[in-house]
């Protein structure tokens, strides 16, 4: 407190600072509100527009271009590649483009990418998959698009003398295109706690500015001209890469160290850390949501204190030492921003940082010079880029080797803004009882940071969780018991590229959940399975990814042909498969899971109507889920109930086949009457569903409807008497 009085009345810097970011905060939603609402276009509808572009690349084969309307309206626009296009097309110039609109949207699920959020960042609304684009006038920006042009040919370069996923790594790390980045490496070095290399950091714009401007020093070049030559380089570097939060604020750190030294001045960190902060939130307060910004100033921020910190409690100590209290005090500062964005943490990432992080500056020296190279003569920038690539496949060897120890990589899920709050209040209470440095604190000191630790990864609230993933066209949902256990029942979905790797994994890991008891398949159609074959495939991996214990299915499915490609998937990764027969039942504490169809008649298929019926009982609360179940087998369903006394009533309905008019029918749903229904279909999709005679006998029937096409993802949660619903987000269709 001493320190905070003495820092902040002598550095204005540090009051503005604050004052920016508290203004800032208070002006977020209405900001945010302003850039969503700003495009007049409807979602999924045709339009034309003219607008000025500002940039032009290549990713897959078509073209994308980024083009501004008027009233700040950004919007990406997809078209086929052409050469002709390809340059005729330059940054500056107005075109006029014709296709679908599609508005960004925000995360269907928790731990979703939040596409609307990450655009808004970037004034950016929505993209346009374009059948028509014309050049009304040439660009005459001139200074954009020759840093364009440069960008493209280091990036053909970059193309031409890397190979394999060290190319993708390179251009992300030197351009900032991320487009060709091997996802394998890319989820390897996510889990491994050094994913801030695969992307233009403060770490890479402070090198490449130092190292250009201790060169003009080594070229006798005066100390004030070599730091203004080197501000302007590194300006037009940050211009050409895009402008990310984390190398603008590295930029301004560099703009305020420079003057500094050209002043000759002490550099300090506290004015450039405040400064550098009110300057990038009154340019865009937006950059609030940006990951890049929050995990730059946090890391920074993070290193600062803790420096500061260990030099205070830990003076007169051995070196090593204090640099052990120093980096675990980091670590232990930074984990509730990591998890927040990563949902995982490696024991070893302390580590790993430490040897990756001097190696970068030879990875980013070689880098530079290969392209160099390879500009004048392609054998020589091939050769010059040897270095760089050995270096890169010895930090993926490492990261294997540490992803093979034991907490290697470790699911502790996303906490909430309480948590977060919560623990750093503990935190400092850590910190106040240590500072004196007497031993008989250090046992209550440990015991507040177990208590802070465990409640910042605590993702239980003792209640049964019902959640109904949005996966688009398919169907995906997951139970959690009170015991703390979690099961899934089908995932897959037939217009979602990916839904396992894309939807349900990241919601997995952001609730902490690193282990599956049981995953049930209804059926073997695609949009129900494709999902749980990817979650498989994920497991096969290891440490780090949801492990699964057993993978059920009915008699009919097992001997559908459908059913091999998942089931050799589930074997490959270690899990064991069981069928369940009518009858079968699992309990978890006071959650009975029992199966109340299909029978095993001879020469049944798993198809719809032999979709596998799962009755959830906890206390008074009791969930149907149907499957893709017509009409037919719900006829026979309830034949079964009746014939063996079951009840057939249900607090909660997964209505059979997405809301199809040939499920769902009146007999079946006088006999459950559900109090709630929930729905499972994607926007927009080519079958109509739900159907409009569906939904309306699900009213007749007293439900309260729930949709995924409106809801996003949905939430039911019970102490087994009352009944509560949470909905992802609120949209139209």
């Amino acid at each position: 407190m001493k320190y905070l009085k003495t820092v902040i009345p002598e550095r204005p810097a540090v009051i503005i600072g604050i004052a920016v970011l508290v203004f800032s905060i208070v002006r977020l939603p209405s900001v945010f509100a302003a850039v969503c609402g700003a495009c007049p276009f409807p979602d999924n509808e045709a339009v034309t527009f003219t607008g000025r572009l500002e940039d032009i690349s290549v990713r897959n084969g078509n073209m994308v271009l980024l083009v501004r309307m008027d009233g700040n309206v950004g919007i990406m626009v997809y078209t086929d590649y052409t050469d002709d296009c390809e340059r005729s097309y330059r940054t500056g110039g107005i075109v006029e483009i014709r296709g679908v609109y599609h508005a960004f949207s925000e995360a269907e699920n928790e731990g979703g990418f939040d596409s609307r959020a990450y655009y808004a960042v970037r004034h950016f609304q929505g993209r346009v998959f374009a059948d028509y684009t014309a050049l009304l006038s040439p660009g005459n920006d001139w200074l954009h698009e020759n840093l364009r042009l440069i960008r493209r040919d280091w990036g053909r370069v970059i193309e031409s003398i890397y190979a394999g996923e060290t190319c993708g790594i390179m251009k992300a790390m030197l351009l900032g295109d991320r487009a060709m980045l091997d996802t394998e490496w890319k989820e390897l070095y996510t889990r491994s706690g050094i994913a801030h290399i695969l992307a233009i950091s403060g770490l890479h714009v402070t090198f490449l500015g130092r190292a250009f401007c201790e060169g003009l020093k080594h070229l006798k070049v005066s100390v004030r001209a070599a730091c203004a030559l080197s501000c302007i380089f590194l300006f037009f570097y940050v211009v050409m890469i895009g402008c990310g939060a984390s190398a603008l604020r590295a930029f301004v750190f560099f703009l305020a160290f420079s003057g500094a030294e050209a002043a000759g001045r002490t550099y300090d960190f506290p004015s450039a850390f405040f400064m550098s902060m009110a300057v990038l939130l009154i340019w865009n307060p937006l950059f609030l949501l940006d990951a890049g910004f929050v995990l730059s100033y946090a890391a920074v921020g993070t290193l600062g204190i803790s420096s500061w910190y260990a030099g205070t409690v830990s003076s007169g100590m051995p070196d090593m030492l204090n640099k052990i209290c120093m980096s675990a005090l980091f670590q232990l500062l930074m984990l509730p921003a990591v998890l927040f964005y990563f949902y995982q943490i490696s024991l070893y990432s302390l580590l790993l940082n430490m040897i990756v992080i001097p190696g970068m500056a030879f990875v980013l020296a070689g880098g530079f010079v290969s392209i160099g190279a390879g500009i004048a003569f392609l054998p020589a920038g091939y050769v010059a880029a040897w270095p760089a690539r050995i270096i890169l496949y010895s930090y993926t060897g490492l990261c294997r080797l540490f992803q093979s120890l034991p907490g290697g990589s470790i699911i502790l899920g996303k906490p909430s803004a309480v948590q977060i709050a919560v623990y750093y209040g503990l935190f400092v209470c850590v910190l106040l009882l240590i500072r004196g440095g007497r031993l008989c604190r250090l046992v209550p000191a440990s015991a507040v940071l177990a208590v802070s630790l465990l409640f910042l990864v605590n993702h239980s609230d003792g209640k049964l969780s019902v959640t109904m993933l949005d996966v688009g066209q398919g169907d995906g949902i997951c139970v959690s018991t009170p015991a703390g256990h979690t099961f899934l029942i089908d995932c897959g979905s037939s217009d979602v590229d990916q839904a396992g790797r894309y939807r349900l994994i990241p919601f997995l890991k952001s609730r902490g959940i690193r282990r599956l008891e049981y995953v049930f398949l209804t059926h073997p159609d695609k949009d129900h399975m494709n999902g749980i074959t990817e979650l498989f495939q994920a497991a096969a991996k290891g440490q780090g990814e949801v492990q699964v214990g057993s993978f059920i299915l009915s008699a009919a499915s097992a001997a559908d042909e459908g059913s091999r490609e998942v089931m050799e998937a589930a074997r490959l990764c270690g899990t064991r498969t069981l069928i369940m027969h009518q009858g079968d039942a699992l309990c978890d504490g006071n959650v009975s899971i029992t199966c109340v169809y299909p029978d095993d008649e001879s020469g049944s298929k798993g198809d719809n109507n032999h979709s596998l019926v799962l009755l959830i009982q906890y206390g008074r609360f009791r969930a149907l889920m149907t499957g893709d179940l017509e009409q037919k087998g719900e006829s026979a369903l309830l034949s079964y109930m009746e014939k063996h006394g079951i009840n057939p009533d249900c607090t909660l309905l997964k209505a059979g086949h997405h809301g199809s008019s040939g499920a769902s029918g009146t007999d079946f749903l006088n006999a459950v009457r559900p109090e709630y229904a929930l729905i499972s279909a994607g926007r927009h999709n080519r079958y109509g569903h739900p159907h409009k005679e569906t939904l309306q006998r699900l009213r007749d029937a007293g439900a309260v409807l729930y949709n995924t096409q409106t809801s996003g993802e949905i939430v039911v949660r019970s102490d087994g008497r009352r009944v509560s619903f949470r909905e992802q987000c609120r949209r139209n269709l």
